[in-house]
């Protein structure tokens, strides 16, 4: 069960929140969790929040919970609420997401948070030693920040699409792998020069839910897909609605959004289309977490390519996209 609370909260403030035994119920899935989101100022960047959890009250569990709870964690909680804090953001806006653990385990017993305030407190970065910004259960917000959090917010957006110009067509591809770019598709979808089109996007796997600003400045706007051209013929690696998080993985992962993943051709005369050598253009997915695991004997050869022996898979179900 996950408990959320959005408010506007000004530098070092502090609010009282009160749980429930329906909120605080353990079912057979998922342990229950309080999460608070406080927008952040345009200027976030300068300080340092930490968040702590003072006034706590605990009630002891019901042994439903408690059994359930087990069956779920392994580990045993700690004798003090844990909290984690996250910077995200919602249409270009920063925010501070603090995620609390009500379940705590003290005196022997399994117990819950049930009341309890919680502080968040700003402080310039250049006092983020002191003790008092690094006082007993507090949290530094920015330990959760990497190098592209620091990136002006209208850096990580692409000032206009590719899409914005230009003559488009979509195509589909119904799994992962190596694809062959034809005359007869690019003359079917209203093109002339195959040496003149370009590809752009990112397929069909199953990207980050979380959003955050790595995969802004990465997936904003569409990417050219480099191709590679043995024995005459364009090639390019797609990416369907599967994927594997790992090399080793066993488990997939499948897009539940879609059934295809999509890309998109344009004929363009100003400037040449992104190619890669052969090299490059295998161990881009070879061997890949977003592609089955694949011995070294079925690794791609160029001699294969080359002689025709391997079968490309095609593109399927374009249309226009102006």
């Amino acid at each position: 069960m996950l408990l959320t609370v959005c408010a506007v909260l000004p530098a070092s403030a502090q609010q009282f929140f009160h749980l429930t035994a329906d909120e605080l119920r353990v079912d057979t899935l998922y342990a229950p969790q309080f999460t608070h989101v406080t927008p952040l100022p345009e200027a976030w960047r300068d300080s340092v929040y930490t968040v702590s959890v003072v006034y706590p009250e605990y009630a002891d569990m019901r042994a439903t919970d408690v059994a359930n709870y087990k069956r779920i964690e392994s580990e045993q909680p700690d004798a003090e609420p844990s909290v984690e804090t996250h910077v995200t953001y919602d249409r270009k806006r920063a925010s501070l997401l603090t995620t609390v653990n009500p379940v705590v385990y003290r005196d022997g017993r399994y117990k819950q948070l049930v009341s309890f305030m919680l502080r968040c407190e700003a402080r310039a970065k250049n006092d983020v030693h002191s003790k008092a910004a690094l006082s007993a259960g507090a949290v530094r917000a920015d330990a959760q920040v990497n190098v592209w959090d620091t990136l002006p917010v209208a850096k990580r957006y692409a000032k206009q699409s590719v899409l914005r110009e230009g003559r488009w067509a979509k195509i589909s591809v119904a799994e992962s792998g190596i694809y062959q770019l034809t005359s007869a598709l690019v003359r079917q979808a209203g093109f002339t020069d195959i040496n003149k089109v370009k590809i752009y996007g990112y397929g069909g796997n199953l990207i980050n839910e979380t959003l955050e600003a790595k995969d802004l400045v990465e997936q904003d706007d569409l990417k050219e897909v480099p191709t590679c051209e043995v024995g005459g013929k364009r090639l390019f690696y797609a990416r369907g609605p599967v994927s594997w998080e790992t090399e080793t993985a066993e488990r997939r992962t499948r897009n539940y959004y879609s059934n295809y993943g999509y890309y998109f051709l344009t004929e363009d005369t100003s400037s040449e289309p992104a190619k890669v050598d052969y090299d490059t253009f295998v161990a881009s997915f070879y061997p890949s977490p977003t592609s089955p695991p694949l011995s070294a004997a079925t690794k791609p050869r160029l001699e294969d390519f080359a002689s025709g022996s391997v079968e490309f898979k095609k593109c399927s179900n374009w249309r226009w996209s102006q």
